[in-house]
Parts: structure tokens; C-alpha cells; sequence
């Protein structure tokens, strides 16, 4: 049985680049560069995630010319990759094309075919999920910052309302001059 090959390696090709092409899930295939990664392939989802077309970014430098933000982060995730062959559910922010900035998780996977190494990466959009952690903690902050039983602001937002008010104002609207602002030749 192991000599045999149940499913021949043409048909094997042809149904995982299917399965790439139509994954529900943002997947690309990219040269393994840190500075100069370019874009081999992606897939439909790649493209619906980041807002960009094939043919303007076909063998095109991800940062400069895709969806991928330089920061010290991705350069630790290629360190990762080139020590470690991977890296799973890293958080990760990719520029959509109209400039919106994307929350994803991303896994990846440095393989080497004909000795030219590539990386495989898997892209989790959590976007909807972010909003909605934000959604619960506005509402928590709303809600500490509330009388349980009238409705009204409680001391807490009292308090919070001052701090941001005394921080924000400049010392012309305080009416009052610090005595390090005072010079010694306008003294008596």
C-alpha cells in the first residue's frame, strides 16, 4: 500500500490548488524575503479581505505594494519562520486598499520548492470580533460610570470628567500663574 499512490500527484496538485483557490478563508503563497516578500498567489479571499486585485499586485512587494504593514512584529514573524519552518495565530493588521486597517490572525509556513522558499499564510479576519470586544467594553465603561438606580453619571464619571478637564486645559485658562512662571525682576 505505501508503494501505491491512491490518488496520482497531477490530480493530488489539481485538487489542493482548488481547494486554495476557493477556501473560505484569506490564504496567500509569497516569496520569503523580509523586505522584499512578493505575492506569488493568493485566493478569492485574500482579495475580498483586502480590497486589492490580482493583476495590480502579481509578483508585487507586499508592503510596498500589498496589504502587509512593515513593523518589528513581521520581522519577528519572518524570524520565526526562517528558525522555526512557522508561527500560529499571530495578531496581525493589514492594510485594506481603501486604507482601513484589518485586524487578523495569521498562520504561516515556510516551504521550499526547487530551492527557491516560499511562505504559506492563513489569514483570519477579526475585525467583527475586535468591534464587538470594543462594543462591551464601552458599554462596561458606561455602565461603572452610571447610578444603577437614577440613570445619572455617578462620582466615578464625576471624577474621570474633572481628570480629562484639568489635563486638557493650558495654563491661560487655569487664571492663575505657577510661582515658576513668576521672574524674580517683577517681584517687589
Amino acid at each position: 500500500m505505501d508503494d501505491v499512490d491512491i490518488v496520482p500527484h497531477e490530480v493530488l496538485a489539481s485538487m489542493l490548488m482548488r481547494m486554495f483557490e476557493f477556501a473560505p478563508v484569506a490564504m496567500s503563497i509569497t516569496t520569503s524575503d523580509m523586505q522584499t516578500s512578493s505575492y506569488a498567489k493568493v485566493n478569492d479571499a485574500y482579495l475580498r479581505l483586502t480590497g486589492l486585485k490580482w493583476e495590480n499586485i502579481r509578483g508585487r512587494k507586499l508592503i510596498s505594494e500589498g496589504a502587509a504593514i512593515d513593523s518589528p512584529a513581521r520581522n519577528r514573524r519572518h524570524r520565526m519562520l526562517a528558525e522555526e519552518g512557522s508561527y500560529e495565530l499571530e495578531e496581525v493588521e493589514i492594510a485594506h486598499v481603501d486604507g482601513t486597517i484589518i485586524p487578523t490572525l495569521i498562520s504561516a509556513q515556510r516551504t521550499v520548492v526547487n530551492g527557491v522558499s516560499f511562505d504559506v499564510e492563513i489569514l483570519i479576519d477579526v475585525s467583527a470580533r475586535v468591534r464587538q470586544q470594543r462594543e462591551i467594553e464601552n458599554a462596561l465603561k458606561a455602565s461603572a460610570r452610571t447610578d444603577v438606580l437614577s440613570g445619572l453619571p455617578n462620582r466615578a464619571c464625576f471624577d474621570e470628567v474633572v481628570a480629562e478637564a484639568v489635563v486638557h486645559m493650558d495654563e491661560t485658562e487655569k487664571g492663575w500663574r505657577s510661582p515658576s512662571s513668576i521672574s524674580t525682576a517683577s517681584r517687589p
